[in-house]
């Protein structure tokens, strides 16, 4: 290996995102002479993470769990924070470590204080600023742009940004966004990156379609919604059943919502839509499956000014199978990276008739085992894993 590359991040209590998304691009650099480690807090059962770190020692890739003690609030998230610099500190002290990606705020706060040490070790910084989670804070956890918190942790921000050798981000939005607050010089040191699927796993299957509608009891000709993922006012509820409700009055149709939160979905339904609607909750690798058994998918986010940063990764995963999709404008880069796909219907949240104007594309669309193909065919080279893979080498090389 010619260089060794420390990924740090901080996390809740689950561990899907670093497991489903940051460590199959971070394994796919493997091959490319970049030894990976990884230093993860979070708050995840300690079983599951030794689990974790076990299936990572057998790939070759070193994990180091830190576990966030959530106790006392904020004295046990200080507390956690000051274990994690303790530990990244001994870490890069060691010696090996030639490259250092923290993953968004709290990480790249504390690599900032570590700075002189990065120097020191002439270590390429390369700061994974993810999308917009400061201002997600403000639009969708009430937090005030007048709070101290706020302004100390974007000031931060800055800092680490004009600290680092390289900046990640999910969109050109995103890199704007830093440039309007921080001058257009960093710009040149910007990379967009994208958060891809690996297209052996997210693939359509006839065989997988025939058998999932079997077992939910659809019939071949029913046109089948699907929507994967956590549910919420942000998530564009109330629009996806306005959708539903429209198209039940003009043709046979069903719903399918694959979530973890079914008591969301089970408590807003009306009697009209529950005749029609499955909630459940199924394995991520059962995913595509079900995926496959559906015609048409919702991805559907409330526009608010912090979505301009993200990539929304079920876009990519309904594209790779050849889904017809129902997805807002204002998300990232959406509008640009879409502009070709004449199977996406761009929501419009602005506009007063925009509900007869899904309706119109959902009556269009004739979906076909080689329609499908055509549609996943043109995702691959913007939402497979082998693109984030390149994309993260062109910002690391």
């Amino acid at each position: 290996m010619n260089h060794t590359l420390l990924f740090v991040a901080w996390d809740g209590a689950s561990l899907q995102y670093i497991q489903g998304l940051f460590l199959p691009i971070l394994r796919g650099l493997q091959p490319h002479g970049y030894k990976i480690k990884v230093l993860h807090a979070s708050w995840a059962n300690k079983h599951v993470v030794q689990r974790l770190q076990a299936d990572l020692a057998k790939e070759g890739i070193g994990y180091v769990p830190i576990q966030i003690k959530r106790q006392f609030s904020i004295i046990g998230t200080l507390y956690s924070l000051w274990l994690m610099e303790r530990t990244l500190k001994h870490m890069l002290q060691a010696g090996d470590i030639t490259h250092l990606m923290p993953r968004s705020t709290l990480p790249g706060l504390i690599t900032w204080r570590l700075r002189r040490l990065i120097k020191k070790q002439d270590i390429q910084l390369i700061f994974d600023a993810d999308g917009l989670p400061l201002e997600e804070r403000l639009d969708f956890a009430g937090l005030s742009p007048q709070s101290r918190q706020y302004r100390f942790l974007k000031r931060k921000e800055g800092q680490v940004i004009q600290l680092t050798d390289k900046v990640l981000t999910r969109s050109q939005k995103a890199i704007e966004h830093h440039a309007a607050i921080l001058g257009e010089g960093i710009k040149t040191k910007c990379f967009v990156v994208s958060n891809g699927r690996d297209t052996n796993v997210f693939h359509y299957s006839e065989s997988a379609r025939v058998m999932i509608r079997k077992d939910l009891g659809i019939s071949a000709d029913t046109l089948l919604f699907i929507y994967v993922g956590s549910l919420g006012p942000q998530y564009g509820w109330e629009e996806m059943v306005q959708i539903v409700q429209a198209t039940q009055k003009k043709q046979a149709c069903a719903w399918l919502i694959l979530t973890a939160q079914q008591d969301y979905a089970l408590s807003r339904l009306s009697a009209d839509l529950q005749a029609i609607t499955q909630v459940m909750t199924v394995a991520p690798d059962a995913v595509p499956d079900y995926l496959s058994a559906a015609d048409i998918a919702f991805a559907i986010r409330d526009p608010k000014p912090s979505m301009i940063g993200v990539a929304p990764i079920k876009l990519g995963e309904y594209l790779l199978l050849g889904l017809p999709t129902i997805a807002s404008n204002g998300i990232g880069d959406t509008e640009v990276l879409l502009k070709d796909f004449d199977q996406v219907h761009l929501f419009n949240h602005k506009q007063t008739d925009r509900i007869e104007h899904v309706i119109t594309f959902v009556q269009n669309i004739k979906l076909s085992a080689a329609e499908r193909m055509r549609i996943s065919q043109k995702a691959a080279p913007v939402f497979s894993l082998a693109a984030s893979i390149n994309a993260y080498l062109k910002a690391l090389n």
